[in-house]
């Protein structure tokens, strides 16, 4: 965008300043001719209606070309405002994105700070799963082995008491 605004800048300017510049030329060529005539005048060569004639399609067109270079200077201005203008907002722009980049940076900041931290808890909840089903699997071969010890004793103490004669 910078560099947008300064071709455009400069090609403004340089027109500018190519109208600027012819205008001059133009403007010194009239004051050579009239210096001419009246140095024509002076030397009697010229008729004065003539020189008088000069003079004032010298005055028109100096009246012309002062008209034209003012709006040249005008256009400059306006063109001048409007650059200025793009560029105030090209820099609230940048200022605008540099405030989404820092909060981008922060918020992958963030994201990776729980992303680790996901990992980690996800790893210890892993774990901790494993060593709950692990739990399970010993409380459950501890029941079938308090089961089969009930069944056990039980089997003992009616043979027991199959040995021991009642008394009367």
């Amino acid at each position: 965008m910078e560099e947008q605004e300064k071709k455009v800048k400069k090609l403004l300017n340089d027109r500018v300043q190519d109208e600027v510049s012819n205008l001059r030329k133009e403007m010194e060529n009239l004051l050579k001719d009239l210096h001419t005539l009246q140095d024509s005048l002076r030397s009697k060569f010229v008729p004065l209606e003539k020189y008088e004639e000069k003079q004032k399609k010298f005055s028109i067109s100096l009246n012309k070309l002062k008209k034209q270079l003012a709006e040249k200077t005008h256009q400059c201005s306006s063109f001048q405002e409007a650059a200025n203008k793009y560029k105030k907002e090209t820099e609230e722009l940048k200022n605008q994105l540099n405030e989404v980049k820092e909060a981008l940076k922060t918020k992958i900041g963030e994201l990776s700070k729980r992303r680790a931290d996901n990992e980690v808890f996800g790893d210890s909840a892993t774990e901790l799963r494993q060593v709950e089903i692990s739990l399970e699997r010993s409380l459950a071969d501890s029941e079938v082995k308090m089961k089969d010890e009930i069944k056990l004793c039980g089997r003992k103490r009616k043979t027991k008491r199959k040995k021991v004669p009642k008394r009367q």
